[in-house]
């Protein structure tokens, strides 16, 4: 919550009471929110903040199902209809993702390749009420390892790219647990192919596949829409593997700093609908071998107290009881880091030794092609006293961190 809270610090408004409206509402808590204490500068910080945590067009859903509460003098009446276009907006672009995501999926079940949706691919047709209420900003899939290549060619010869060039010779595929791809059009559709889940084995906090692909299930959205079409290779997770998934992929490979309301929201929706079909037994069991408990307590932790989504008695307690192997990375990952150096830096760690000896060379030599994408050097063949601006650059966050934590010693 106070991560979430510390990006909005910078704009006018009462950061803590408008977070707490939001969050009433989504919870369906309303009645506890005193609209009347927020003014013009909070209604702003209302807007900007419901945008920018991918909740604007769930908050319209809830408030066009309680107009006591959006047709009173105490609600700011620019808001709801803020949120009304914007829930309009995310229909239009959902519906074009999902008509990407179709083909994709055509494609690749014709060729029998198992597919696991993920994320709001998933998540916005089964947990939410309309597939409008969940923003995407990409279309995230997972295949089987031995998949990747030919699930790879399939999208390449369906117009999808690769649209950021590698740092290092296959570094991606070294330290990136996915494929950045992208569909050139008027809505550029971003494709996540994925071959493993949160961490490729350089880091420290990876985990083997085989449990997640032993917890699938045929993904009934897809099946409903398509009722006379082969639907064997299509899947997503079931709600005990992906409930221990979403978290960890929240806070060990984004961290709590970066955790937005939607990811919290998907948490939220995921438990409180399929509370009795998840495996909490077996959750806390798996999550103890894959050493993510902690990442698990944080998460469950946070969902309980921002919407007070319901958990079994003692469960959240009795987690990490013992200091479990990542507790320090996830604390770590749950504050913002004060300079470029220290964000990097703590990525590095997270890595066995052959993944930071590859995460330093690319920091300070990276290709070329990377040098002349990330600086855009003009007149071009300048592009090599690139590398003397960067070394600068990095060697003057150093000497400022070290400023910064001699000050704060």
């Amino acid at each position: 919550m106070n991560a979430i809270l510390s990006r909005y610090a910078h704009i006018a408004g009462n950061q803590a009471l408008v977070f707490e409206s939001i969050t009433s509402l989504l919870a369906e808590k309303a009645n506890r929110v005193d609209w009347a204490s927020l003014h013009s500068e909070d209604w702003a910080l209302f807007q900007k903040m419901a945008i920018a945590e991918g909740v604007a067009a769930m908050l319209y859903y809830r408030l066009a199902g309680e107009p006591e509460i959006y047709n009173s003098s105490r609600f700011d009446p620019a808001t709801y209809q803020h949120f009304a276009q914007h829930e309009a907006r995310t229909a239009i672009t959902n519906a074009v993702y999902f008509n990407h995501l179709n083909q994709v999926l055509t494609m690749l079940n014709e060729h029998n390749i198992a597919t696991v949706l993920l994320k709001g691919a998933h998540l916005a047709k089964s947990i939410y009420p309309t597939p409008a209420l969940r923003p995407m900003s990409d279309l995230d899939i997972l295949v089987r390892e031995q998949d990747f290549k030919q699930a790879l060619e399939i999208v390449n010869a369906l117009g999808y790219h690769q649209y950021l060039p590698e740092v290092l010779p296959d570094f991606n595929r070294f330290l990136s647990h996915h494929a950045h791809l992208k569909k050139d059009g008027p809505i550029g559709v971003i494709l996540e192919l994925h071959w493993i889940l949160v961490a490729t084995p350089a880091y420290r906090h990876a985990a083997p596949m085989d449990w997640f692909w032993q917890n699938t299930e045929p993904n009934q959205a897809w099946k409903k829409a398509n009722p006379s079409t082969n639907t064997d290779y299509i899947f997503n997770l079931n709600p005990t593997a992906n409930l221990l998934y979403l978290s960890a992929h929240q806070m060990l490979q984004h961290g709590g700093d970066q955790v937005t309301l939607r990811w919290l929201l998907d948490l939220h929706f995921l438990i409180r609908q399929e509370y009795a079909a998840i495996d909490w037994q077996a959750l806390s069991a798996q999550a103890a071998i894959f050493q993510w408990d902690s990442a698990l307590k944080e998460s469950l932790q946070m969902v309980n107290r921002i919407f007070g989504t319901p958990l079994p008695v003692d469960f959240v307690d009795n987690l990490a009881i013992t200091a479990g192997k990542f507790d320090s990375l996830v604390k770590s990952k749950g504050s913002h880091s004060p300079s470029r150096i220290l964000a990097e830096g703590r990525i590095i760690g997270s890595l066995n030794w052959p993944g930071r000896i590859r995460a330093v060379l690319a920091l300070v030599f990276p290709s070329p092609a990377y040098m002349r994408w990330r600086y855009r050097p003009n007149p071009p063949w300048i592009w090599p006293f690139m590398y003397l601006y960067r070394w600068f650059d990095i060697a003057g966050d150093a000497t400022r961190t070290i400023i910064v934590k001699l000050q704060n010693r």
